[in-house]
């Protein structure tokens, strides 16, 4: 590929990139539905008792496992032409190691690593995962292995039973005896079953200890960066062939 078309796909893949975070985060913020869902089921045990709305089926349209793949896919793209970019752009210039978590990802450029720096360090990208949203602390959830649920970081709450009561109230007539006073009318409660009931939640969200730790390797992979930027500039300087002079007397005089 030449030099040029990498140019304008790595152009067009940033207006694609930064479109996408603003999306997520606009997801993550204002779409939290998306990432939750709850079945409701009610089974009366006398036909005059059904009541529709205590029935729901509503599925986990989306994850933040699944958004943030999407998401990554495109920006791997993305910064792989960024970095194919800078590589040429810089080839044969000081280097250093990124070394991360004591893992070696290679030897790059100043260029290639002041592009990673500018990609993760924007402020928009750290919105992004400081607004994934976390799964409610009041309930307690288990990895959902329902046949539509197996292969997703779905997340279920345990499955909740019981029985629906309801209390109707009679008048009976109390009648005296010995025939001798009127009948007494009694208000008296009696309480029946008229449904069994279930419910359960359902969650595509992470969990605050896995946002906090992607936060923090956030952190660290910035610091690793900034590390290995540090080691490549300690390289000695090159002196460059340009003729300064020669270019303002050409401005100036035309010779």
């Amino acid at each position: 590929m030449k030099l040029n078309v990498l140019l304008a796909k790595t152009d067009q893949l940033s207006a694609i990139i930064k479109a996408n975070i603003t999306d997520t985060i606009d997801k993550f913020k204002n779409k939290q539905t998306l990432f939750r869902g709850e079945r409701k089921a009610f089974k009366e045990r006398s036909p005059e008792f059904a009541d529709p709305t205590q029935i729901l089926d509503k599925q986990v349209h989306s994850t933040v496992e699944e958004t943030l793949g999407y998401l990554f896919k495109l920006t791997h793209n993305y910064l792989s032409a960024k970095l194919d970019q800078e590589a040429t752009n810089c080839s044969g210039l000081a280097k250093a190691e990124l070394i991360i978590n004591n893992e070696s990802y290679g030897e790059f450029t100043t260029g290639e690593l002041m592009a990673l720096k500018g990609f993760f360090e924007q402020q928009i990208f750290k919105d992004m995962l400081g607004n994934m949203p976390t799964m409610s602390l009041a309930e307690r959830w288990t990895k959902c292995n329902t046949p539509e649920y197996a292969s997703r970081a779905v997340y279920e709450n345990p499955l909740q039973q019981w029985v629906a009561k309801q209390t109707e109230i009679y008048e009976v007539p109390h009648f005296d005896p010995q025939g001798k006073q009127p009948a007494v009318i009694v208000k008296e409660k009696k309480t029946i079953e008229v449904a069994d009931l279930e419910r359960q939640l359902y969650t595509g969200e992470v969990s605050h200890i896995d946002k906090a730790y992607m936060i923090a390797r956030l952190s660290e992979l910035s610091l690793a960066i900034k590390e290995a930027l540090e080691k490549a500039n300690e390289a000695e300087v090159i002196k460059s062939k340009m003729n300064i002079k020669r270019l303002f007397r050409y401005l100036q005089t035309g010779k």
